[in-house]
């Protein structure tokens, strides 16, 4: 069964049988994040996408009309509900709020969208067997370019200088690289002081 084809993932994804006793096994598995809408809507009786904009959209102080995808990747098959593991459409600007907010550690002006605690274990990345990346959700750490966005939408941020690069666009190629993407950016800066190294940035999602 592929999933992607179904119009109910979430329904599908809650029919599943578990793997795995809970706290044994760290894996990213698409399935296992769509259950959360129905975790997250049952309990708290508010539609996921609701909650996003009050709790999260809203404080960002975003500019645009952001919100969970729900046509299915690659495959476009309507859904009957968000695709909550992955898929926000939303701009550039907006794009970068969250590169803000992964360089403040979750905070943003005064108002947590996560803890310091979920910053350090998301950041630290296990190696699965398709690479280092995707604990929480989250794709790439320290000096990691590997994992970006479907079709190499990226934003990635430097610790060093507090600098946040976005990219959204159409799809390119498989040769298209994040590190390449700031390269080119960074170069076109003129203080090198503010370019960091490889090293100083991070792949944030």
């Amino acid at each position: 069964m592929t999933p992607q084809l179904l119009t109910d993932q979430t329904v599908y994804s809650i029919g599943l049988p578990q793997q795995h006793p809970p706290g044994t096994k760290d894996q990213y598995n698409q399935m296992a994040y769509q259950t959360l809408q129905q975790v997250f809507e049952n309990a708290t009786s508010t539609p996921i996408q609701t909650a996003s904009i009050k709790e999260l959209y809203g404080p960002m102080q975003f500019e645009s009309a952001t919100y969970w995808q729900t046509n299915g990747f690659f495959t476009g098959v309507p859904q009957k509900h968000p695709l909550v593991y992955g898929g926000v459409t939303t701009t550039c600007p907006d794009l970068a709020r969250f590169g803000l907010l992964w360089l403040n550690k979750g905070n943003w002006a005064g108002h947590t969208v996560f803890t310091s605690a979920f910053w350090d274990k998301a950041m630290s990345q296990p190696e699965y067997s398709f690479g280092k990346a995707r604990r929480y959700g989250n794709w790439g750490g320290p000096a990691s370019y590997k994992s970006e966005g479907l079709g190499r939408q990226i934003v990635v941020f430097n610790q060093a200088n507090g600098m946040v690069l976005t990219r959204v666009g159409s799809p390119v190629t498989t040769f298209f690289k994040p590190g390449d993407f700031i390269d080119k950016v960074m170069k076109s800066i003129k203080n090198p002081l503010l370019r960091g190294t490889a090293a100083d940035w991070v792949v944030a999602y």
